[in-house]
């Protein structure tokens, strides 16, 4: 069995398609993060802590245009970017901590999601599709498997 945590964090953030400053839009965006606690760590902190280390990680962007932001300079900080950088950060620091980030959701409205994982999370709302979502990524995977035998094979 999977025990995991999920939580939300919510930033008050402004970026720019442009990156002009002036033309910056501001959003809400609504992050959900799964986090599970790892076993055998030797210096995991609580669910308490994490969950403050993690809050104070994302106070740097409340506020913030992302676009003159160090970590995407270069980048329009979309959500998926976003995505990358917190997914990133986050997992060097919970791994630190004896936690294990799992996943990261970040929302820039209620439709329009990004989500960076380092496993495949089932969802347990409806169960005949996530096994039909489950049935076909191991297809994917045996089919680019096959494919990788096939070149090595080749190659030799």
């Amino acid at each position: 069995m999977l025990k995991f945590y999920i939580c939300k964090y919510f930033i008050n953030a402004m970026h720019s398609m442009d990156s002009i400053h002036k033309n910056a839009h501001r959003h809400t965006f609504a992050l959900t993060i799964s986090m599970e606690k790892k076993n055998n760590a030797t210096n995991m902190v609580t669910f308490a802590e994490i969950d403050e280390i993690t809050r104070r990680y994302f106070a740097q962007y409340n506020g913030a245009y992302l676009n003159g932001m160090t970590q995407f300079q270069g980048l329009y900080p979309s959500v998926e970017w976003m995505a990358e950088v917190f997914y990133d950060d986050l997992e060097i620091t919970f791994r630190e901590n004896g936690w294990n980030c799992m996943q990261i959701e970040v929302f820039d409205n209620p439709l329009n999601v990004c989500t960076i994982s380092n496993q495949i999370l089932l969802p347990s709302e409806n169960p005949e599709i996530m096994t039909q979502l489950s049935v076909r990524v191991l297809k994917e995977g045996e089919k680019y498997r096959r494919m990788l035998d096939r070149l090595l094979e080749e190659n030799g």
